[in-house]
Order: C-alpha cells, then sequence, then structure tokens
C-alpha cells in the first residue's frame, strides 16, 4: 500500500475521530447534561420522605433550568455577540474569566433557589452546593490552568447519579456494570476533550479528579451530619 493511500485513510479516520468527539463533547457538555439531569434528581428528592417542595415538581424543574441552563446560555451569547469570545467553549483560557464569574452567580442563584424550595437536605440541595463550590474552584484555577469543564461537569452528574440510583433503585451501593457504565461516560468524555485538542490528558484529569472527590466529600459530610 502506498505512502499517498496510508496517509488518506489516516486523514479519514481522524475525520471521523474528530466528527464522533464533536458528537460526544456536545451531547455531553455541562449544560446539555443540566437538563436530564436536574430532572433526575428532582424526582429522587420526591420519592425522598425527608425532603418536601415548596412548589409543584415541574416548577422546581422550571427553575433549576433557569439557574442552571437558560441563564448560563444567555450569559455566552451576550458574550458571543460583543466578540468577548469566539465560541461557546471558549477555548481561549484568558477568556473564560468573565464568563465564568457570571457562571458562578448563575449557580449561586441556583443554589439559593434550590434552599428556598427544598424543605429537607436531599440529593438536590447537595449537588447544588457541589456544583457552587466546584464552580468557585474551576473559576480559581482557571486563572492560571486550562482545567477541563466538560470533564468536571460529568464526574459530578456521574457521582449524583449513582449516588441516587444507590437510594432509589438499588436500595444500597449501585451493581458494579453501573459504575463501569458511568466511568466509561466520563472516559469518553476525556477521550473527545483530548481528540479535539480541546484539552491535554492532564487538564482533563484535572477536571474528573475535582469532579468526583469533591461532591464525593460534600456526600460523605451530609450523610455525617444527617
Amino acid at each position: 500500500m502506498s505512502v499517498q493511500v496510508l496517509h488518506k485513510k489516516e486523514k479519514e479516520l481522524r475525520g471521523w475521530k474528530f466528527a464522533i468527539a464533536r458528537f460526544v463533547s456536545n451531547v455531553l457538555s455541562p449544560l446539555t447534561i443540566s437538563v436530564p439531569l436536574f430532572g433526575f434528581l428532582v424526582w429522587v428528592d420526591s420519592q425522598n420522605p425527608a425532603v418536601h417542595f415548596g412548589m409543584g415538581l415541574f416548577a422546581v424543574y422550571a427553575g433549576l433550568l433557569f439557574f442552571y441552563l437558560l441563564l448560563p446560555v444567555l450569559v455566552l451569547v451576550i458574550f458571543l455577540k460583543k466578540g468577548k469570545i469566539k465560541t461557546m467553549e471558549i477555548r481561549k483560557r484568558s477568556n473564560r474569566i468573565n464568563p465564568f464569574i457570571f457562571g458562578l452567580l448563575c449557580y449561586i442563584g441556583g443554589l439559593f433557589f434550590t434552599t428556598w424550595v427544598s424543605d429537607g437536605v436531599g440529593l438536590l440541595l447537595i449537588s447544588s452546593l457541589s456544583l457552587m463550590v466546584v464552580a468557585i474552584i474551576t473559576a480559581t484555577i482557571t486563572l492560571f490552568w486550562k482545567i477541563s469543564i466538560h470533564c468536571a461537569g460529568i464526574s459530578i452528574a456521574s457521582v449524583f447519579v449513582l449516588e441516587g440510583w444507590s437510594q432509589i433503585i438499588f436500595h444500597g451501593a449501585p451493581e458494579l456494570f453501573v459504575v463501569l457504565l458511568a466511568l466509561l461516560i466520563v472516559g469518553l468524555v476525556v477521550w473527545s476533550r483530548v481528540q479535539l485538542r480541546a484539552h491535554t490528558f492532564a487538564q482533563t484529569l484535572g477536571g474528573v479528579l475535582l469532579g468526583f472527590i469533591l461532591p464525593l466529600a460534600i456526600l460523605r459530610i451530609f450523610s455525617a451530619i444527617w
């Protein structure tokens, strides 16, 4: 096989890899996964007798999407319109600072909203607190290092989905295949971000570790207190 044919096949393979990586990155972005994640957490807390909502479940869900999806998207669109950023992903680290600050304000608003509508401590409140803490830390790290928000987001989501499943479905530790599936999904996001050259492997690993360790620590603290 000639060198030209080999280069052609390699280029085609890279094209397919890029397309798959782009699809994975878009479908499993922090904004996208907020839609099923908060729907799941609202449902989990609705099954918890220790948690009561001050309004209907749909209203709670809509309020969460306002703070965790609509407002952050609006912030990004405004920055795009003003030319402050070139894409929604904000590839350049130095351009991330101001959008992250506004995003953090959205997360603080989300935590206040969750506290207001929740009577009792459930996964929804703990996840909102975890998101705010992780947002503060990632914004601080971004001042000098481009940590992966995609990887942090999917890791946080995995922690709370597994915790919710363990409470409602498994009534104990989730089965091994569910944990492996969650890790596979996290691994796909890591691969996609590296494949797209949006991050180095170290930056994705940093996001994964932050997204796993901090929420797990906060969960354990709340479990010890309540």
